[in-house]
């Protein structure tokens, strides 16, 4: 076999980001508790999983073009990743860290923010070029419904009792209330915001959502009213762009893009007000989450390449995760269940084909962490597979057996795990570097072989 060359550019750095995490590591940390970025770049193709120990490790896992949103199943089974460039949506089983299905949503409906119901059900996705709002079965992966929602859909949120979905439409200055409980769902209102909503939450609790106008707003939308109404308008410049709340829904945070600054807001006080002064964090923040004892929030920076960790107690960044050649911009926070303690690769045993070393610079890689193990309800043993057939309604295979094996020929290479076996972790990531270094399918191909022979 020929050796295989070395990619150039994002690709050859977020090679060297594994090889450095690898390194550092070496091990699961305890913790089941996952920070999940996608790369949101024009020619980024990843989703990278976090731990939140004192040396975190980063898993990068290969997905679509342009990873744009992220949203995990409430019981951290599964991640789902909207690819804006190619019109799909990812199924990342955080087990196995891998791809394991692929969505079809439209080659041209652009989606991008993803919401999943609490029940784990479905997932709601916006689809900005195409102005739908996609509807996908998570039982089969399928799309079971598309609503069409005008003025350019972009964030998604799901109150907590899964009832309603809250859809930004940029375009339009209004949120789309759609009723997800009736079949199919439909959008039963628009509720007037500021201009141009793009991030949005609920607040815990599920009475209020919080708009960010990227015109110089945050909107307050009360619920309880028939029919809902703004009740709270807060001025805030700078592009505010994500929201996410602290798990008590004491306050919320908001990513300024423009200011490369994050703002709390008092979420109790009555109306809600901000918090002053503003945090400085990185370049462009676009996207922000907190963690599950809400002792930290995250903050992607997308052109300083970094995270910022804040602590809500002080509202200062305690650290920065360095994330060279990456363009961090979406970002959710889920626990997940134990991965298998003895299987995570390290520089030296995971089997590679001989390449070149890469070059270039190297991230800087620390971060706090808070003590805990959440856990996961079980999984279910049984799923069924699909054959997608393109457009915004892909069909499902049926079957009666458990997910089935894949093998390289044929496959999407680089993709899904390739054996259910106790070692599938390692081989899915060692799958994932061939693809990552190979420029053919032959050699791509030869790769993965190696990759299953542990050789």
């Amino acid at each position: 076999m020929r050796k295989p060359g070395f990619r150039s550019g994002s690709r050859a750095v977020r090679f060297t980001l594994v090889l450095v995490a690898a390194a550092l590591v070496g091990r699961r940390a305890s913790s089941q508790e996952r920070v999940f970025v996608t790369d949101g770049g024009n020619t980024g193709d990843t989703l990278l999983i976090l731990d939140t120990s004192p040396m975190p490790s980063i898993t990068p896992i290969l997905v679509g073009i342009q990873p744009s949103g992220v949203a995990v199943r409430p019981d951290g089974a599964f991640a789902y990743v909207t690819n804006t460039f190619d019109g799909t949506v990812s199924v990342v089983d955080t087990a196995l860290n891998a791809e394991v299905d692929t969505v079809s949503i439209g080659s041209m409906a652009r989606p991008h923010g993803i919401a999943v119901t609490p029940d784990g059900s479905q997932a709601y996705v916006a689809n900005r070029l195409a102005n739908t709002v996609s509807v996908i079965d998570l039982s089969s992966n399928v799309v079971s419904s598309t609503i069409p929602v005008a003025g350019r859909p972009t964030g998604v949120a799901i109150n907590p009792n899964g009832t309603f979905a809250f859809v930004t439409k940029a375009a339009n200055a209004q949120v789309a209330q759609i009723d997800i409980q009736v079949v199919p769902p439909s959008v039963i209102r628009n509720i007037g915001v500021g201009d141009t909503p793009q991030g949005i939450a609920v607040r815990p609790g599920g009475r209020f959502v919080y708009v960010c106008n990227t015109g110089g707003s945050v909107s307050v939308i009360d619920t309880l009213p028939n029919p809902p109404a703004v009740t709270a308008t807060i001025p805030l410049s700078d592009v505010p762009i994500a929201i996410a709340f602290l798990r008590d829904g004491t306050r919320a945070y908001v990513a300024r893009q423009s200011g490369g600054t994050v703002s709390a807001i008092d979420a109790t006080s009555v109306p809600p007000s901000v918090i002053n002064p503003p945090i400085t964090v990185g370049m462009f923040p676009s996207g922000v989450a907190s963690t599950l004892a809400g002792d930290r929030v995250y903050v992607t920076n997308f052109s300083s390449h970094s995270l910022s960790i804040i602590n809500p107690s002080t509202n200062t960044v305690v650290n920065t995760l360095s994330m060279t050649g990456v363009n961090p911009l979406a970002i959710a926070i889920a626990a997940i269940g134990p991965l298998p303690p003895t299987n995570t690769p390290t520089a030296t045993s995971t089997p590679i084909p001989p390449t070149k070393t890469p070059t270039g610079p190297t991230p800087t890689i620390s971060a706090t962490r808070t003590p805990g193990t959440p856990t996961r309800r079980p999984t279910a043993t049984e799923r069924p597979t699909r054959t997608p057939v393109g457009g915004d309604s892909p069909t499902r295979k049926p079957t009666a057996t458990a997910r089935p094996t894949r093998t390289p020929v044929g496959a999407k290479p680089g993709h899904g795990p390739l054996s259910l076996s106790p070692h599938a972790s390692a081989v899915a990531v060692c799958i994932a570097h061939c693809r990552l270094q190979t420029s053919t399918l032959s050699d791509r191909l030869a790769c993965m072989a190696l990759c299953h022979s542990g050789s």
